[in-house]
């Protein structure tokens, strides 16, 4: 069953697998309950979002297109995340699996928000119908047996360690900077603040831990290392850089990007000049993968930017798409592997960028798929040419840009682009995704309805 986690303290919550649609199937039905319809008048359709379902229709998850997948909620909404590296290995395959993640709410009340430090175990795999079972089987029962089966201490759980943050969490991103374990929130009172989460990791691995986690009320007294207010108003775009420990950029809703650097004794030193180049909010940064003091933009002013964040603030915009996008554009990522960005905007569409060939101001590939904004994009941190979108129509894309057709498509797909992989749904307006660096194929997002944690057999 799903559980909420309270803001004054931490809770362990049981997560469990949930009705998901993916590219096949969809259901068409008579007007009987599930039970009463024989198997050969249950009509199996090829589903894509902008079908509208009818009213004797209805999507099921097909356990056959999934590894692994579970849900989880918490009790306000948490719509920005992001992965905490561990210590456990990479590469692992082995289930169950386990995860941690930090999280950021967003609740109706500025004081009842929290930073959420989250331990994840148990996720296991789906467990596959008998090959002489049959493929299109529309029992209830079967589809709800799986978490039945398995003993208390066997269930998937989310072990959850609280802070209280001053209004609502609009990004975190997480770091490591000399050992230590960092968080960055951009508040929607114009704050950023960094947080060290080491006590907050320790109690999620450890019950005695997180019981004197609770009685010492760390939940409340955990205060930040350092906050930055020059921003003056509120703003989404934060990122880490990974090549250059320690150093954050943020941007805000006024046009302002601010890069900061490490200081001593725990502080940053803020560059209080703000980067010059965009005319409307800043929805997204991302430094380069690869290289030093090179930064990526993308903005309400339907541009991108790079920068190079050595230059005068006046000088560091040194290439720029001007119009990337019909309409704002949301999210932007860098391939850690190509000199790739994709980028996802307000129009539904996914462009990927050649920085070889920037200066064109033309995207090398476009995709336009989604039906709503795009809200979320990632490239898989290995695999240079499969990425990942989602947006406000409900969906997450997968995508695979080395795809060619050998055959002519099924008549239900002959309008899908040739690169989409899978579509996965079962969320309401998604927000935020990203691959697990260290758990091959799996994904996290998270939208208003809570998280979903995957992996397909696609990937």
């Amino acid at each position: 069953m799903d559980s909420e986690m309270d803001a004054s303290g931490s809770k362990d919550v049981e997560m469990t697998e949930e009705n998901c649609g993916n590219v096949v199937p969809r259901i068409k039905k008579k007007k009987l309950t599930p039970k009463e319809i024989p198997k050969q008048d249950i009509k199996y359709e090829v589903y894509t979002p902008e079908l509208p379902l009818g009213p004797e229709e209805e999507l099921r998850f097909d356990k056959s297109a999934y590894i692994m997948l579970h849900s989880a909620q918490t009790g306000n909404p948490c719509l920005s995340f992001d992965i905490i590296r561990d210590n456990l290995g990479e590469r692992r395959e082995e289930f169950p699996l386990t995860a941690y993640v930090v999280g950021g709410t967003q609740a109706a009340k500025a004081r009842s928000n929290s930073v959420l430090v989250v331990k994840m175990v148990n996720l296991t795999k789906i467990k596959k119908k008998n090959s002489d079972d049959s493929e299109n089987d529309d029992s209830d029962d079967s589809e709800d047996s799986d978490d039945s089966e398995l003993e208390e201490e066997e269930l998937p759980q989310m072990h959850c360690a609280l802070i209280k943050h001053a209004g609502c969490v609009n990004r975190i991103r997480a770091s490591v900077h000399q050992g230590a374990p960092l968080v960055a929130t951009w508040s929607e009172l114009g704050r950023v603040n960094v947080w060290n989460i080491s006590l907050q990791l320790a109690a999620v691995d450890s019950p005695l831990l997180m019981k004197r986690y609770k009685e010492e009320q760390h939940s409340t007294s955990t205060t930040p290392l350092f906050t930055f207010s020059g921003h003056q108003v509120e703003g989404f775009a934060l990122d880490w850089s990974s090549v250059m420990p320690g150093v954050l950029a943020t941007g805000d809703c006024k046009r302002d990007i601010h890069v900061w650097n490490p200081s001593e004794g725990g502080t940053w030193l803020v560059d209080q000049r703000p980067l010059i180049g965009h005319e409307a909010s800043v929805e997204d940064v991302q430094w380069s993968p690869n290289e030093r003091n090179v930064l990526a933009s993308c903005s309400v002013d339907k541009s991108i930017r790079i920068w190079d964040t050595r230059s005068a603030p006046s000088q560091a915009c040194k290439l720029t798409a001007s119009n990337a996008h019909e309409s704002d554009v949301n999210v932007i990522s860098w391939n850690k592997n190509e000199p790739f960005i994709a980028s996802g905007g307000d129009d539904g569409v996914v462009h990927i960028w050649d920085l070889r060939q920037f200066q064109s101001e033309s995207p090398v590939a476009t995709f336009k798929h989604h039906i709503e904004p795009v809200t979320t994009v990632e490239w898989h941190p290995t695999e240079a040419t499969v990425f990942a979108s989602g947006g406000a129509d409900n969906q997450v894309a997968l995508w695979d840009l080395s795809v060619e057709r050998d055959m002519e498509p099924e008549q239900d797909l002959k309008d899908l682009p040739q690169e989409l992989l899978f579509i996965h749904q079962g969320q309401t307006d998604i927000k935020e995704l990203h691959w697990h660096p260290q758990l091959p194929g799996v994904i996290f997002s998270t939208a208003q309805n809570g998280f979903n944690v995957f992996r397909t057999i696609s990937v």
